[in-house]
């Protein structure tokens, strides 16, 4: 008889652990959810918008331009800290493609801020012969949102050289394509203990920023 109590009392311990694990992943699960959902609504999505490309005609031989002539915030939340920039240099270290800074304080949800983003191509600093040469192209956009998140979105645009021939799939602009877009994000907590951690002899070549 003790024995058969002593078993009860293991199982009923047992039961009891279990569904107290339960009811602790099932709290764990429904906090992460909350969160998710709170940081969704939170969320800026930054599109460029008005694509064109140009050339000086008073300096036939200067460089050409892409231009965007808007940013959309087409996500749920307001844009923080707007930043905007493209920069790329051949290997002998001259400039291949330059944009001057933008930057916009907020841009709030559902909006369109025109904007003047403009892109020097310049074509005598790319390598291969006239006719076939061609670029890769980045834009980075980096804003925060209300709940201390930064977003990095990625524009990865293909541009070649205007010719009667060319013909580009997914073209925003003439001789433009849009190759990717890609948005990562991360909390200001983990951007700030990266950044310690980088400092950090022999370990902080490990955590690197983005």
């Amino acid at each position: 008889m003790p024995d058969t109590v002593q078993y009860l009392n293991v199982s009923a311990a047992l039961w009891s652990a279990i569904a107290a694990t339960f009811a602790a992943i099932t709290t764990v699960l429904l906090w992460r959810t909350e969160q998710q959902s709170f940081r969704h609504s939170a969320r800026p999505e930054l599109v460029l918008a008005g694509w064109q490309r140009s050339q000086d005609s008073k300096e036939p031989s200067g460089p050409e331009r892409i231009v965007f002539s808007a940013i959309e915030n087409v996500g749920r939340g307001p844009a923080l800290h707007v930043h905007i920039n493209s920069f790329s240099l051949a290997d002998d270290d001259r400039p291949k493609t330059v944009m001057s800074t933008i930057r916009q304080s907020l841009i709030a949800t559902g909006s369109r801020v025109s904007v003047q983003g403009e892109i020097s191509i310049w074509w005598n600093n790319v390598a291969r012969s006239p006719g076939s040469k061609s670029v890769p192209l980045s834009i980075d956009i980096l804003c925060w949102d209300t709940t201390g998140v930064r977003y990095h979105t990625e524009y990865k645009l293909f541009v070649v050289e205007l010719s009667p021939s060319v013909d580009v799939a997914d073209s925003i602009a003439p001789g433009v394509m849009l190759a990717t877009r890609t948005v990562t994000q991360a909390p200001v907590w983990r951007l700030k203990l990266h950044r310690s951690l980088s400092k950090v002899p022999l370990i902080g070549k490990c955590f690197r920023l983005e």
